[in-house]
């Protein structure tokens, strides 16, 4: 008798999973399991890709209506979130390239005051620039080619206007109508009008913004301020100039100076500690330049003799003392000069030659030696590290120069060619050589690379017509009216719209 087949549960199982009867497979037509889809093949491109699900932007594989799919939902890419290509016009600025770069949007507004139809911001054309402001107050003016004035960078104590305490990062007006002149100080900004008056605003605690009253500051009541501008009390001003919290004015053919006196820079024999109202340097005759340091003053006079005074524990006046001066004092071994620029604590002037003679604190490089030590140390400070030349030293190394520039710790020159030099503190890129390199400087805080103690040329820069040098920062005008700053950017001062420092020029367009 033949016996009943009998087939365990173990059997059956094992050859329904040999025939695929029961388990989803991707491509085989038939929606199962986690498929969303199933189109019967394994491509992507269509209606379903090839892990059997729907295509949706952004999963990284491209599928039909897609331009391109990057896997993410970034905007502001190659591949937009609705998986198209990213184009100048669409209204999406794209941030992942650099200026270099096919495809660069610095913005994405074409044909406005502000965009060009490249999706490039506009070069703004301007005639000069000027810097200055110290660590407090970081700013930088400059007049365009319709002579309107616009500046940026640090807002502290009021400078640029309301909102008081928010930096500027681009240019911006500053004034109902611009002034025919400038001058920025450490934290306060003077004008002087074509009709020969002239005002000052900002930090007022050491009476650098005049006779009128002033009021604690919006930051603190530990400084005064004065918000609106004030008037310094002089008429027939030819020109001004500012250093950290004193002021100078050229009026009539006499010069006149107001604010801290601290170390004599104000050129007060009575030896006041501050000055609201302008007092009358004596003993300086036909003045036909000058400039202010952080706390010196210097004038050149028509014979091109050049006199100094205030703060000389550097040897900043040149007279080979390290002792203050509260009235004028003479420059040793200096003659025929055409231009100064003064530093915090240092003094360069040039010549009718085009030759630069440097002289005072030199802890950064900034007299342009080639090396730090100097021959005589500094009367403060009494180390090996500070080293003062207390007398003119010529910068050696260097073109015919027509124009030079004095930052906090660095300093720089225009040569006739349209080149430009500087040397110096070039620990946030000030120098504009592509680094933050250097030397070992030897400031009175202690021992820090990042000096040039030689004149160094500035990348790419070419056909320049000015330059101004500030707080650890550089700006250029070339002949076809473009701006380009370079250094450091922590309160907008390169004006370029971010606080990100810059070690080579970039160029000031249009925000």
């Amino acid at each position: 008798m033949r016996r009943p087949l009998r087939i365990s549960t173990l059997s059956l199982w094992l050859v329904a999973s040999a025939c695929g009867v029961g388990t989803p497979v991707c491509g085989d037509g038939i929606v199962s399991g986690a498929e969303t889809c199933d189109d019967g093949n394994l491509e992507n491109g269509d209606d379903c890709t090839e892990h059997c699900l729907q295509p949706i932007c952004g999963d990284g594989l491209l599928s039909r209506g897609e331009d391109c799919d990057d896997g993410n939902k970034n905007d502001q890419d190659a591949c937009t979130s609705n998986c198209l290509l990213a184009y100048c016009g669409d209204g999406i600025q794209r941030i992942d390239l650099t200026r270099d770069e096919t495809g660069y949007e610095a913005c994405d507004s074409p044909n406005s005051a502000t965009c060009t139809d490249e999706c490039l911001r506009p070069t703004l054309l301007w005639n000069r620039v000027m810097m200055g402001g110290g660590d407090s107050g970081a700013t930088t003016c400059a007049y365009d080619r319709s002579s309107n004035l616009r500046c940026w960078g640090n807002n502290r104590y009021g400078v640029h206007g309301p909102p008081i305490g928010e930096d500027r990062l681009a240019p911006g007006p500053v004034f109902e109508q611009s002034p025919k002149g400038i001058a920025i100080g450490g934290g306060h900004l003077c004008e002087w009008m074509t009709q020969g008056t002239g005002s000052c605003w900002g930090l007022a605690s050491a009476g650098q913004t005049g006779p009128e009253e002033s009021e604690g500051c919006a930051r603190t009541t530990r400084e005064t301020c004065r918000y609106d501008r004030g008037d310094v009390g002089l008429t027939g001003i030819e020109s001004m100039a500012a250093g950290l919290s004193h002021n100078c004015a050229l009026h009539r053919g006499d010069l006149s100076c107001w604010g801290s006196n601290l170390h004599g820079q104000l050129g007060d024999p009575l030896r006041r500690s501050q000055r609201d109202v302008p007092t009358h340097v004596e003993d300086l005759d036909e003045i036909a330049d000058f400039a202010l340091g952080g706390f010196h003053s210097c004038a050149v006079m028509t014979t091109g003799a050049v006199q100094c005074w205030g703060r000389n524990a550097e040897g900043q006046l040149g007279n080979g003392s390290d002792q203050d001066a509260f009235v004028p004092v003479p420059v040793r071994d200096l003659s025929e000069v055409a231009q100064l620029a003064l530093g915090d604590r240092h003094s360069c002037a040039l010549n009718d030659q085009g030759k630069v003679s440097c002289w005072g604190y030199n802890g950064y490089g900034q007299l342009g030696q080639g090396e730090i030590p100097s021959p005589r140390r500094c009367r403060l400070g009494q180390s090996s590290r500070n080293h003062c030349h207390r007398w003119p030293v010529t910068v050696a190394a260097l073109p015919t120069i027509e124009r030079i520039a004095a930052g906090a710790r660095h300093t720089c020159a225009l040569g006739t060619n349209g080149k430009v030099w500087c040397w110096g503190d070039n620990r946030r890129g000030q120098l504009g050589d592509g680094t933050t390199d250097g030397d070992l400087c030897i400031p009175p805080d202690g021992v820090t690379a990042g000096c040039r103690p030689g004149p160094v040329q500035v990348m790419d820069l070419k056909n320049i017509s000015t330059i101004a040098a500030g707080h650890e920062a550089t700006c250029s005008v070339d002949e076809t009216g473009i701006i380009q700053c370079w250094g450091r950017n922590s309160w907008g001062q390169l004006g370029v719209g971010d606080r990100t420092d810059r070690h080579h020029p970039v160029i000031l367009e249009a925000y």
